[in-house]
């Protein structure tokens, strides 16, 4: 993943611990109901024919007042014992239900169980599968670790698709949070809002949530961009020891440190800061978490690396990502390929011609193969383009960064590109943004 520095990070009278120490969490997952309350032989028969085979042990739980009845599941084909309770359904806002007979239903069926950290979100994507096959009359799926609702139409399309590429958004979510707190920028003398940004559901792959303290407004989505990206680096490689400098992309140095000590270089209030970490409210808040620093900036007492997020911002930098990562982005893009072609096809018959409308922009990543070979051979950089026509299978754009190693390949640049180089893409309408596998 990265290349340490023999360097120590700039944080005084402070000693960083040596390492992550994190007790793994289980995920927690609760289907919605219909009707009576369901039996415990009912539920093990639904799971056992999703499954394939009868459970080769079923233990007991206990009942209280509020669970009504619980046991633990074993089967053969699954890595870890599934947990499975049923208790009342807690009253929720209608806002937040996805369809409206999930609105009436009295019972939910609670599911635990561990996740092989080998390739968590593949895992994940097997869990949700499995229960949406198993359980097809419930109509929604609540994921309690990053508070997040499936409905029965998400639930159904990854019951027909076992196989499809699962997105990284089902497995965690970054959340951003702002109260428009006004700060001195030092460089400028002028007044902007930082922001908190920050994961959840992270701790059921083995590792800490991740956070960006002290994030410009302006780079908000560069910055959740780029977190969502050291997620996927990390899961794959690993995180560096705490304070351990390490190179992310071309020119981009980091150190993931401890949150404790990170918010002690935050100004009174600002978002993500001791306000935000005290109360039992603020539980999935604390602990053990890293936040990504710029090891430079922290000398100054400021913790949010703004000169990576800038260069990031101004395509003057190119990210690593991890094999894996890569290919999975590239399989999901590949997956979902005739959904960009038709909506890219809906909006020029719309528009007659992509230079006529400006309300949507249509972006393909597309993979060169590097002039310089690595130790491993030939290397591959993947640049981003604005797609001005597709053509039987191949995609005309404008390269919008200058290549790192291609010097052929320049920033405005227009060229022909077969499907086969497509490694990711991006639809931005009406200031959303849709990736493969995201439905606008």
């Amino acid at each position: 993943m990265h290349t340490p520095q023999d360097h120590s990070l700039p944080i005084a009278d402070e000693a960083l611990p040596d390492t992550w120490e994190l007790e793994p969490q289980p995920v927690s997952l609760f289907l919605l109901w219909p009707g009576e309350q369901p039996e415990q032989v009912d539920v093990v028969g639904l799971l056992a024919a999703g499954v394939g085979e009868e459970p080769s042990g079923i233990s007991a739980l206990p009942a209280d007042s509020e669970v009504r009845w619980g046991c633990v599941c074993e089967f053969s084909r699954l890595n870890q014992p599934v947990l499975l309770w049923c208790e009342a359904a807690k009253p929720v806002s209608s806002e937040d239900v996805p369809e409206d007979r999930a609105k009436e239903c009295r019972w939910v069926i609670g599911v635990q169980t561990a996740l092989d950290f080998e390739d968590p979100i593949a895992d994940f994507a097997s869990l949700i599968h499995l229960l949406a096959k198993a359980f097809p009359e419930c109509p929604a799926l609540f994921d309690a670790d990053v508070g997040l609702w499936h409905s029965r139409g998400a639930l159904d399309r990854f019951a027909s698709h076992a196989f499809a590429v699962p997105a990284n958004e089902l497995l965690w979510t970054i959340h951003v949070v702002s109260n428009a707190l006004k700060q001195t920028a030092q460089s400028a003398g002028e007044h902007s809002a930082h922001a908190w940004i920050h994961t959840h559901g992270l701790a059921r792959c083995g590792l800490p949530d991740l956070e960006l303290l002290g994030v410009p407004e302006e780079l908000l989505n560069v910055a959740a961009q780029f977190l969502n990206l050291l997620v996927e680096l990390v899961m794959e490689m690993g995180l560096p020891d705490p304070g351990e400098i390490v190179s992310v992309g071309e020119g981009i140095e980091i150190a993931f440190v401890p949150v404790h000590t990170a918010v002690r270089m935050l100004e009174e209030g600002a978002p993500g800061g001791k306000n935000d970490r005290g109360g039992p409210a603020d539980a999935a808040h604390m602990g053990t978490r890293a936040v990504v620093c710029d090891p430079k900036a922290i000398r100054a007492g400021n913790p949010c690396p703004v000169d990576a997020l800038r260069k990031i911002a101004e395509g003057s930098t190119t990210l690593m990502l991890g094999d894996r990562a890569t290919l999975r982005r590239a399989r999901l893009a590949s997956h979902h390929w005739d959904d960009f072609v038709q909506a890219w096809n809906a909006w020029m018959r719309e528009s007659g011609s992509a230079g006529q409308r400006a309300d949507a922009e249509f972006h393909v990543k597309v993979g060169v193969t590097a002039e310089k070979h690595g130790a491993a051979g030939a290397m591959r950089e993947h640049l981003w383009i604005r797609v001005v026509e597709i053509d039987a299978g191949r995609i005309r754009g404008e390269l919008l960064v200058q290549s790192m190693q291609v010097q052929a390949f320049r920033k405005g640049d227009v060229r022909w590109f077969g499907r086969e180089d497509v490694s990711d893409w991006r639809i931005t309408t009406r200031g959303r943004s849709c990736a493969p596998g995201q439905m606008l």
